[in-house]
C-alpha cells in the first residue's frame, strides 16, 4: 500500500513462477521490522531486521556501525 506515494505496511514481490521473492514492511516510507528474501524454490535465505529505516541485524547478527 502507498499513502500519498509513500510505502506503508507490508509489500510482497513475487518470482515469475508465483513464489514469494521478497517481503518488506514499511512505516512512513522507512523499512521497519523485517525484510525477508526467498529463493525461487521458496526457501528463506535472508532476514534483515530494521527499525525506522536503520538496519539492525542480518540473519540474526547485530550490525555494529562505527561511531563518528
Amino acid at each position: 500500500e502507498y499513502i500519498q506515494g509513500i510505502p506503508e505496511g507490508p509489500h510482497k514481490f513475487y518470482y515469475d513462477n508465483g513464489r514469494l521473492k521478497e517481503y518488506r514492511f514499511y512505516v512512513s516510507g522507512n523499512l521497519d521490522k523485517y525484510l525477508k528474501r526467498y529463493d525461487e524454490q521458496g526457501q528463506l535465505f535472508l532476514i534483515e531486521k530494521y527499525k525506522n529505516g536503520m538496519l539492525l541485524k542480518i540473519n540474526g547478527k547485530k550490525i555494529n556501525f562505527p561511531k563518528n
